[in-house]
Order: C-alpha cells, then sequence, then structure tokens
C-alpha cells in the first residue's frame, strides 16, 4: 500500500459521532430565539 493509499484509508475510516437530528434542530431554534431576541434588542436602540 503506497503512502498516498494509507492517508486515503485513515482519513475514511474514522468513525464519527453526530447528534440525532432532532437534538440538532431544538439547538437550532434555540439559536433562532436567541438570534430573534437580539435583533428585537437592537431594533429598540
Amino acid at each position: 500500500m503506497d503512502a498516498e493509499m494509507k492517508t486515503f484509508w485513515l482519513v475514511t475510516s474514522w468513525e464519527i459521532e453526530h447528534r440525532p437530528p432532532r437534538e440538532i434542530l431544538a439547538r437550532l431554534r434555540d439559536l433562532e430565539s436567541e438570534i430573534q431576541a437580539g435583533m428585537d434588542e437592537l431594533e429598540g436602540i
């Protein structure tokens, strides 16, 4: 196995853990609420 192929294999063999989609969406909703609150505050200045 040449060095380039070995590097490719190492990169493609990583296991990545992802959060459940519902958890990601809940976090996005929280962030959106925070952003909206900040925008409302700025509009009041």
